[in-house]
């Protein structure tokens, strides 16, 4: 999201975010200045704290897989 100071990103992101978390669904929001934390606590979110350390990483592409559905076939 781009856009000059006061337009309205951050309104516009949370609010994204908080209709996707209505509808059920699964959010990640890698968030380094903390805007987030509120809405994260109203909707029950795990929140993370994350460094540039060795030892942990941080993924975004690596998703679950599905559930296996071969025995319906």
């Amino acid at each position: 999201v781009l856009g000059k100071s006061g337009a309205g990103k951050s309104f516009f992101t949370k609010s994204v975010l908080l209709q996707a978390c209505a509808a059920g669904q699964q959010v990640v929001a890698i968030d380094p200045e903390g805007e987030c934390r509120a809405l994260c606590e109203r909707v029950g979110g795990l929140r993370l704290r994350y460094s540039v350390s060795p030892e942990r990483t941080l993924n975004p592409l690596d998703l679950p897989l599905p559930p296996d559905n071969s025995a319906g076939d």
